[in-house]
């Protein structure tokens, strides 16, 4: 078996282990039922996987992320949106080449990886400022942080993100101005800031 899809139906309880024996599943669909625990380490084994998508539809699945994830060598989208995860998504991610597309929002997750092409941490309740280290996500094309509690200011180094193509931070809690650096983004095709606390004139080139 390599293509294995059990979307939107009524499933409950905790995923079991044993979907793992199938080693060679290239697509894994779980998403939309009612799943609850942990994420099984044991995904880890499932090296072939292109497409993992656990999205809950509802808070469900909880706990971290497993650091096994890191073992999708081939995995190209990834989504974990609408569970009650919490924590760090894990570092062995970093090892994904080939993931384009990952989906973490409604969760209680923040990311410090490199090389991913599109992030979307919207509805994960975080609440600090932006770190300044997001600028180092040199490869990204789309970033969503919309719908948290973000304070303080736009990092300057959102300017050094030269593949954004779009930026999602509405209804956070953002101040100050939009920042002048954010000219240098000659592939931003949109932006959305609303409903912040933003001021000032719009940085254009």
């Amino acid at each position: 078996m390599d293509w294995l899809s059990l979307a939107k139906n009524k499933l409950s309880g905790t995923i079991p282990n044993s979907i793992t024996n199938a080693f060679k599943l290239g697509v894994l669909d779980l998403s939309y039922n009612s799943f609850s625990g942990l994420i099984p380490s044991t995904f880890g084994n499932l090296r072939f996987l292109g497409l993992l998508n656990l999205d809950a539809g509802i808070f469900s699945l909880r706990g971290s992320t497993p650091q096994e994830i890191g073992n999708f060598r081939g995995l190209i989208l990834l989504s974990l949106s609408n569970n009650d995860l919490d924590g760090t998504i894990p570092a062995s991610m970093q090892t994904l080449k080939t993931l384009q597309v990952s989906y973490f929002n409604a969760n209680h997750l923040y990311t410090k990886l490199k090389g991913l092409n599109r992030v979307d941490l919207s509805r994960n309740q975080l609440s600090r400022d932006i770190p300044i280290s997001t600028g180092g996500l040199k490869d990204i094309a789309t970033l969503s942080l919309a719908r948290n509690k973000f304070y303080g200011l736009i990092p300057k180094s959102f300017g050094s993100l030269i593949r954004l193509e779009s930026l999602d931070l509405p209804s956070n809690n953002l101040s100050g101005e939009i920042p002048k650096s954010m000219e240098a983004l000659s592939y931003l095709k949109q932006l959305n800031v609303s409903h912040n606390r933003l001021k000032g004139g719009i940085p254009i080139k």
